[in-house]
């Protein structure tokens, strides 16, 4: 996101950590021992935390923001207050102009309304904020005023909610995407995207955020980790893949919200003994695809590329360290980096037979026919219900439709079709251009994404038109839009 909403009061937090593998066993090492509380004073439960509807922040609230921030850093607390008080008047929910707002209350030495306005933060995205407010240099008031104590039990509370959503969130974003200008002398300029990564609690209508920045990331609830994909997807020639992508791994977790990720661009091709990834995906080698599975212990990454003379293929499996050959794919989410875009899919589990628009269960002799929006798969995702008596097809394949230039998502196609294992009888549920996903909820669920609107059914062997609506704009796909590039020719 922009960095006008670093937080005014941000020079005192401490120093973040050397990067380290984001999936090394080291929660026990960073989890910070409980403060005694005395037994007057039981902490009270999780608190109901994440968002409601998702933000929307105009340019009048940055603006404001970041003329607060001047004042504030000037020591003009007041006219910060001021400055602040306005962005949430454009946009309530622009919440770093909140929390600076409680700084420069606190400052002013207005510690109950600097509080109230840290309540409200810090139900919405405790991750984010309870590290800030116990550390923050500017909120030395708050915490020397007899509502600490309070405070901090909700801070405590706050955790207890972050870590319950964890358990039961369906991994989703939020994401917006302006078209950048184009023209003919130089790189595209303009434009926006940004991204909001979170879990979805449907019981209590709540988004968790999780991660505000990047172009692709992906939530491994399993794993308590996050995905990305950062640079540009191209350099120089169309159909090539830059040299400036990377992928970070960053770990979430209440106790340590300090961003812990491995860069595979910088410290996974040491360990590899080859061709740096950098020189993998420059001008002389040209990738067809890059496929990333997270795993308990890793990424592993599948890479076919173009060489001078033949195609060629590694996979890898990235552990503490770094990049070694990989013998065999894990299960797990696929993550495709196409130039196209990012997509993800979910391969068929061991037993099931998926092959183009024919699937069969295990230990059946019989196939199940797919409509034709499954005949000609570029990637295919089944997933199968807990109770065990459907399976759900998504598939994705390339169209030749229009330039996705022009339309931001004309060049792939969807179809999603439930099949009943008893009789194999198949409902299709969606179809239409874009990408889409579909997952089961660990609240048992179906959530399907089809590139236009998440829906969900509690049961998921319900009619089609039985689909429940969320939360307006949560995705479970990733965006078309490939990341953002220099001179793409």
């Amino acid at each position: 996101m922009l960095t006008a909403w670093i937080g005014a009061c941000g020079t005192s937090e401490a120093p973040v950590p050397a990067p380290i593998f984001a999936g090394a066993p080291e929660t026990a090492e960073l989890a910070r021992a409980d403060v005694a509380r005395p037994a007057e004073a039981p902490t009270p439960a999780g608190l109901d935390v994440g968002m409601t509807a998702r933000p929307s922040i105009g340019n009048t609230a940055r603006k404001q923001n970041r003329e607060g921030l001047a004042h504030h850093r000037a020591g003009d607390f007041e006219q910060a207050q001021a400055s602040f008080a306005k962005a949430i008047a454009a946009s309530s929910d622009h919440d770093f102009a909140r929390y600076n707002l409680a700084c420069a209350l606190a400052r002013l030495g207005r510690v109950d309304d600097a509080i109230a306005e840290l309540d409200t933060v810090l139900a919405r995205d405790p991750r984010r904020f309870v590290a800030r407010i116990r550390g923050d240099a500017d909120l030395e008031a708050v915490r020397k005023s007899p509502a600490w104590s309070a405070l901090d039990r909700r801070l405590d509370a706050a955790l207890r909610g972050f870590e319950a959503a964890i358990e039961r969130g369906v991994p989703a974003s939020f994401y917006s995407y302006s078209r950048p200008m184009e023209h003919e002398d130089r790189p595209q300029s303009g434009g926006t995207k940004e991204l909001i990564v979170g879990l979805y609690l449907h019981s209590s209508g709540r988004f968790v955020p999780l991660l505000h920045d990047g172009e692709f990331a992906l939530a491994d609830r399993e794993h308590r980790r996050i995905v990305r994909i950062v640079g540009g997807l191209c350099e120089g020639v169309s159909h090539s893949v830059g040299r400036d992508v990377v992928v970070e791994v960053e770990r979430f977790d209440a106790i340590d919200p300090a961003p812990q990720r491995v860069d595979l661009d910088r410290e996974g091709p040491a360990a590899v003994g080859e061709a740096p990834i950098g020189e993998i995906q420059g001008h002389c080698l040209f990738p067809e695809r890059t496929v990333l599975v997270s795993t308990s212990t890793g990424l592993w990454l599948d890479l076919h590329w173009q060489g001078s003379e033949r195609m060629e293929h590694r996979a890898l499996s990235l552990g503490k360290s770094g990049l070694v050959p990989a013998t065999a794919a894990p299960a797990g989410p696929r993550f495709d980096l196409t130039v196209d875009g990012v997509v993800v899919w979910d391969p068929a589990p061991p037993g099931h037979q998926l092959h183009g628009h024919r699937y069969r269960p295990p230990g059946a002799t019989t196939d199940a026919a797919l409509g034709r929006g499954h005949s000609k798969p570029r990637w295919q995702s089944l997933v199968a219900t807990p109770d065990g008596t459907s399976v759900v097809v998504t598939t994705i394949e390339h169209w030749d439709g229009p330039d996705i230039g022009e339309t931001g998502r004309g060049i792939l196609r969807h179809a999603i079709s439930r099949i009943e294992l008893d009789d194999l009888r198949v409902t299709e549920l969606a179809r239409g251009p874009g990408t889409a996903r579909t997952v089961i909820g660990p609240d048992g669920a179906l959530y399907l994404d089809d590139g236009m609107r998440t829906q969900r059914w509690s049961d998921p062997g319900a009619a089609p038109e039985g689909g429940e609506a969320v939360m307006d704009g949560l995705r479970l796909a990733p965006p078309l839009e490939p990341p953002s590039c220099g001179m793409c020719g």
